[in-house]
């Protein structure tokens, strides 16, 4: 798995950049800034985790180390927590009605 994440360039922690980005800066400005660097790896071949760390745009807020941890694919769960408490709401729901 952490070699399929890898040869996407990291494109898929694109969201959690959105995120630690959007702490600092309006999210609508986080989301472009993030798109832009998506649709540049994208175009042009290069790895994400490359284009993000080089965007100035985006180490203006982000400082390498930062950048590092958002980029890091096995440290974010992303909504998982919400998808399991609506799972688990469900489910409990679903057993109380039996």
């Amino acid at each position: 798995m952490r070699r399929n994440l890898d040869l996407s360039g990291r494109v898929i922690m694109a969201e959690h950049v959105v995120m630690m980005l959007g702490e600092r800066i309006d999210r609508v400005m986080a989301r472009a800034l993030v798109d832009a660097a998506v649709s540049t790896a994208t175009s042009s071949g290069r790895a994400f985790k490359d284009v993000v760390r080089e965007d100035r745009g985006i180490t203006t807020y982000l400082k390498p180390e930062e950048l590092a941890v958002a980029l890091e694919p096995s440290g974010y769960l992303g909504v998982a927590d919400a998808l399991i408490d609506r799972a688990l709401a469900a489910y409990r729901a679903q057993k109380g009605e039996q």
